[in-house]
């Protein structure tokens, strides 16, 4: 699959999924609880953002101030980034993805 097709899939077929899931769950749901679910995420997930990325630039002030590179809590602050931009992203799949971004580092190291 060549990179623009993939970038294509990425920039018009997520929010296309985003935006039946939405629908769909609206119908499901109502409108209001939907709208609210979207709000509360994009809340969460700039609460946890602030909270998280203050924790880890702490880590890495630590780990430089000890004269150990802070290869694990840069990585975490990378992941917490990403996760945090996926949450204020309205959307349930980029929700999800965006929730499991902070644990990742966990598993990882």
């Amino acid at each position: 699959m060549s990179l623009f097709a993939r970038l294509a899939l990425l920039f018009v077929g997520l929010p296309l999924l985003e935006l039946f899931i939405l629908v769909r769950m609206g119908e499901l749901v109502g409108f209001l609880p939907t709208v609210g679910l979207v709000m509360l995420t994009g809340f969460a997930g700039a609460t946890l953002a602030r909270v998280e990325g203050l924790r880890t630039l702490w880590s890495i002030q630590g780990d430089l101030a000890r004269g150990r590179v802070p290869g694990k809590a840069l990585f975490e602050g990378l992941s917490i980034l990403v996760g945090g931009a996926l949450l204020l992203t309205p959307g349930i799949l980029t929700d999800l993805l965006g929730f499991a971004c902070p644990f990742l580092p966990r598993v990882v190291f």
